[in-house]
């Protein structure tokens, strides 16, 4: 009888010892399967303006465990991520024939195995495709002759947010005199405002010759949008007229 309680007493040690040691680790693992470790929302920032219908949201998830497939949500619409790489995931949103306005983005994941949220995160965006307008800063601009280059500035008022593009020529409008090639080198080309960038400068080479010339010739440079696109012309500032002072 007492041979068969010390077996008891030492298969009970036993037991309680091995409970004791495989408890914690269950614990540990169903705690650590579920979580995330790290979290970063990426583009695009918060209450940022979007100009484009269609743009891309990205975020760093490193989740432990399996998690279910994650998707974006904007105005009721899903749109799912994709792991690119070093735990960065993006998705490719697109609002085309959304009201433009203050746009709500949520994201959410959720374990696979324990069905619980493990993030439910959200940012705003500014939905507005309007990029503002582009007008030259001035309707005059005198230059000497024997200056070599005059330089006209194009600005940008109203947005910044965007990429905005208009094209550009120098021309000789009726009732003016002065002539590419003779009086000033001709020049086009096409402007492009990168996003946040509100001030562009255009360059026209000047001919300084010894002919004896009127004291004042005047061309003009114009703004013209570029084709396809809705670029923004103020038609009150679209040209500019050069006046060049004739020093012979």
């Amino acid at each position: 009888m007492v041979l068969n309680r010390k077996k008891l007493t030492f298969v009970f040690l036993i037991f309680t010892l091995l409970f004791s040691t495989l408890l914690p680790m269950n614990a540990s693992a169903a705690y650590d399967d579920g979580v995330v470790d790290e979290f970063n929302w990426g583009l695009p920032t918060n209450y940022q303006t979007v100009s484009t219908p269609t743009f891309i949201v990205e975020a760093k998830i490193n989740a432990v465990g399996p998690i279910k497939p994650i998707t974006v949500d904007v105005d009721g619409r899903s749109f799912p991520m994709v792991d690119v790489g070093n735990f960065m995931h993006q998705a490719t949103v697109s609002l085309a024939g959304l009201q433009e306005g203050v746009k709500k983005i949520t994201l959410k994941v959720i374990s696979e195995k324990y069905g619980i949220v493990l993030i439910d995160a959200s940012k705003y965006i500014i939905y507005s495709t309007y990029k503002g307008t582009l007008r030259f800063d001035t309707l005059a601009r005198a230059v000497d002759e024997g200056s070599g280059k005059v330089t006209v500035n194009v600005v940008r008022t109203g947005s910044s947010s965007g990429v905005l593009r208009a094209q550009y020529r120098t021309t000789t409008l009726p009732k003016q005199d002065a002539l590419a090639g003779k009086d000033f080198i001709a020049n086009s080309g096409l402007l492009t405002f990168s996003d946040g960038e509100t001030v562009k400068s255009i360059q026209i080479q000047l001919v300084n010759d010894s002919t004896k010339e009127p004291l004042l010739e005047t061309f003009s440079l114009q703004l013209l949008p570029e084709p396809y696109t809705n670029s923004s012309i103020d038609p009150n500032y679209s040209s500019t007229t050069v006046v060049i002072r004739d020093n012979d």
